[in-house]
């Protein structure tokens, strides 16, 4: 008997202090947070970034007087730890004067210390679920503006690819992705499950942007990735079902009837997009001249791998000397690889820490797979992460990273909950 009265007096103890209403209440830090990760989302691909910055500096000064007065805690874990260790390899080519372009490299630098120092400040900050439901909504609703903004009213776009407020296409995929997968289904599920219906209104314009923005960009990795999702969704679905045969049948005559309709229209963008990969009967669309281009450059880092295998060759080398190792080199162009660009501007010590990070969450998403059903879906996310970073140049997004730490705070919650309840 006293030992039930111990574990209900624990899950009420865990309840509370996860209430926003009984025990957070809003304070400077929460408002700041805020408004720097909406500016952020909105405004960081634009060239009113300063706003964000500002605020960012205030946030920053805020953190570390409280930390200076035990209001908040200092909090490193394993990523954040191994994200410091990709610094250092990138500032071994500075020390060491193997740098292929110093200014550039030491710029770099800068920017991963200013990158660290806001990874420290965003897991420091989360501390409870309500503070998290902060973090994904801001996040949400700056997605929103910047898809109202940038594509309905400003109508920016590359061609015939949307872009909005992104810097690129595949950019603008890879924000509407993640957006989708992690602010809908965290928000929604596991911030504040008081007030799942008020998220659920809320969620709904961010679903549809993200899904929009995502077929307007006709990014590649982005469609196949919102296509698995569906199909995961399904196959839950379909699994957990008595009516499995009505879904199967609704299923099958669904895609009969996207197939045909796509099948009608002469000139198809989106399917175009894909030509390059598909069999040679289908055809290359001479837009994705760019495929060839991308596995080019992929030679030519490798070859510079090659040629310095330890220590790398410092921040944006690749746009500084990859015209010696490729003959179809072009001035101001990326490797298109975060993982080679990785290797190339800090070496074996960043490279290693770089994948180590996406193994643990992949291997503890795995494990955490039967705790709730939402694992699978962060591990598409994560999968998906990857999946683009070994075709784009997203090194240092902020966005990428900040995923990464909500990834890494939610396995700390989980983990907490289950210790409660045990």
């Amino acid at each position: 008997m006293q030992n039930e009265h111990a574990m209900e007096f624990n899950q009420t103890s865990f309840l509370a202090t996860t209430s926003p209403s009984t025990i957070h209440e809003w304070s400077a830090q929460d408002v700041l947070m805020s408004l720097y990760l909406f500016l952020m989302i909105f405004l960081n691909h634009t060239p009113f970034v300063f706003i964000p910055n500002f605020f960012y500096i205030l946030l920053a000064t805020l953190f570390i007087s409280r930390l200076i007065t035990n209001r908040e805690q200092l909090r490193i874990n394993a990523i954040v730890f191994l994200f410091g260790m990709i610094l250092i390899g990138s500032l071994l080519p500075v020390i060491t004067g193997k740098a292929a372009n110093m200014q550039l490299a030491i710029s770099h630098v800068i920017r991963s210390f200013q990158l660290l120092s806001l990874l420290i400040i965003l897991l420091s900050y989360l501390t409870n679920r309500f503070r998290l439901a902060i973090v994904l909504t801001s996040v949400a609703s700056g997605f929103i503006a910047a898809f109202v903004i940038g594509v309905i009213i400003l109508r920016l776009s590359i061609g015939e690819r949307f872009i909005g407020l992104y810097s690129n296409a595949n950019m603008a995929g890879f924000w509407s992705i993640n957006t989708l997968i992690v602010c809908g289904l965290l928000l929604h599920r596991e911030t504040i499950p008081d007030r799942s219906k008020y998220f659920s209104l809320f969620l709904i314009p961010s679903f549809i942007c993200a899904t929009a923005l995502i077929w307007l960009s006709q990014s590649r990795k982005a469609l196949l990735a919102l296509f698995f999702i569906l199909l995961v969704t399904l196959l839950g679905l379909f699994l957990r079902s008595k009516l499995r045969v009505i879904l199967l049948f609704l299923s099958t005559t669904l895609f009969l009837i996207s197939n045909a309709l796509v099948s009608t229209v002469s000139e198809n963008s989106i399917l175009s997009r894909f030509a390059a990969i598909l069999p040679q009967s289908v055809g290359v669309a001479s837009e994705d001249q760019s495929v060839n281009d991308r596995l080019e450059f992929y030679k030519a880092g490798l070859r510079m791998i090659q040629d310095n295998p330890i220590i790398g060759y410092g921040g944006d080398a690749f746009p500084s000397i990859g015209y010696r190792y490729s003959t179809t080199f072009r001035v101001g162009r990326d490797l298109h690889s975060a993982v080679l660009n990785t290797y190339l501007e800090s070496g074996v010590i960043g490279f290693i820490s770089y994948l180590t990070i996406y193994a643990i969450l992949i291997i503890t998403f795995i494990r955490k797979m039967r705790t709730t059903r939402l694992f699978s879906f962060l591990l598409l996310s994560v999968i998906t992460i990857l999946f683009i970073q070994l075709g784009e140049s997203l090194y240092l997004d902020k966005y990428l990273w900040l995923l990464i730490i909500v990834f890494s705070y939610y396995i700390h919650l989980v983990n907490r909950q289950h210790e409660v309840f045990a």
